[in-house]
């Protein structure tokens, strides 16, 4: 009888309600500029050899690790571009872009404008210009 009651608390625990919550948001801006990313990388060609990926990590005191990929599928590539930590109000979100220190957000524009300096880097852009030149001889 336990067993059922706890089946019962434990699906209204985890359900989903899709209330566009702000951390919703945040992981949706995100997965947009992530997107926009790989759509840039990838240009027109048909089949996307270089894939950038956002994938949940672990869950810290600063939020939900959300991890920026880059993946070559066709020789097992797999490397962090940048790690961002969304809490469940969506903001500040932090970034990890360089290994050192956490970066703070305030909004979606700050966010955009953190990880356009951070890819405007030479080391980046040309680290991200390899990565395409790799992943169009595979």
């Amino acid at each position: 009888m336990a067993t059922s009651d706890f089946r019962t608390r434990l699906e209204t625990v985890l359900k989903h309600n899709g209330d566009g919550s702000d951390y919703r948001k945040t992981y949706e801006a995100l997965k947009r500029i992530v997107d926009a990313i790989a759509s840039s990388l990838n240009g027109n060609a048909g089949r996307e050899k270089l894939r950038i990926l956002l994938e949940p990590g672990f869950l810290s005191d600063q939020g939900q690790q959300l991890n920026v990929v880059v993946a070559i599928p066709t020789i097992q590539y797999r490397d962090v571009l940048f790690r961002a930590y969304v809490p469940v109000g969506g903001y500040p979100t932090y970034l990890d872009l360089y290994g050192e220190e956490l970066l703070p957000c305030e909004g979606e524009m700050d966010l955009e404008n953190r990880i356009l300096a951070f890819l405007a880097r030479p080391e980046v852009r040309e680290r991200l210009h390899i990565l395409q030149d790799t992943a169009a001889q595979a």
